[in-house]
């Protein structure tokens, strides 16, 4: 298992119909609608890295891929928070919420099918939506089926950058408005080191129980 493995998902050149953003006011969540995002590019990995076309059923005017569509970021962040804020020129959210990447993963052709569905669910730690864009962290799982194309057991992951660029807002009040550029980044969650140090002492211990079975057994 890497550590670190790396998978951006973005909108990429001549890409256009980027979705909405919007919220409510007050503890209203951040929404986010119908993100286009037509490619993905992994590093890191054990095998295949390279970019990706993601189409899906957003006709979206994407020249990579083939079709001209693209895959799909929506997400739901937690209440909106107010206190701390800086007002009128950002606005902190609550954890929870939901964040999803539905498209067709495929090879720069077009040609290949690498996986289709749900590539990636996850949960918000935090956001925060400014006057420029709109970042959050969280957690998140991925397809197996297009973990296994690049040599991945791990489905577990961290996203740090999901970095929404908007028209100028005030996000301290309600408002929609659409998307300029998306980008969807994460790493693959390392397995805390105290699993490997009880796999470790368990294979100790198993090998001591062992010894001393046959030593009563002789």
């Amino acid at each position: 298992m890497s550590a670190s493995t790396t998978f951006t998902f973005s909108d990429t050149t001549g890409v256009n119909m980027l979705g909405t953003v919007s919220y409510g006011g007050g503890a209203s969540p951040l929404v986010g609608t119908a993100i286009a995002l037509g490619e993905l590019i992994v590093s890191g990995a054990p095998m295949n890295n390279g970019t990706y076309a993601l189409d899906g059923t957003i006709a979206c005017g994407n020249t990579v891929g083939g079709d001209g569509t693209c895959g799909s970021l929506d997400f739901t962040t937690g209440a909106g928070l107010q206190a701390g804020s800086i007002p009128g020129a950002s606005n902190n959210f609550a954890g929870g919420g939901s964040i999803t990447i539905m498209g067709t993963l495929k090879n720069l052709a077009g040609t290949s099918t690498i996986a289709s569905g749900t590539l990636a669910s996850g949960t918000f730690t935090s956001a925060n939506a400014s006057t420029v864009s709109t970042l959050g962290i969280g957690l998140d799982s991925k397809d197996p089926t297009m973990l296994a194309f690049f040599g991945i057991t791990n489905p577990n992951f961290t996203f740090a950058h999901v970095t929404l660029d908007l028209p100028p807002v005030n996000p301290t009040s309600a408002f929609s408005t659409t998307v300029n550029t998306a980008s969807f980044q994460n790493t693959e969650t390392p397995e805390p080191r105290w699993i490997g140090s009880l796999l470790l002492v368990g294979l100790i211990a198993g090998l001591f129980v062992t010894r001393r079975f046959r030593a009563q057994q002789s």
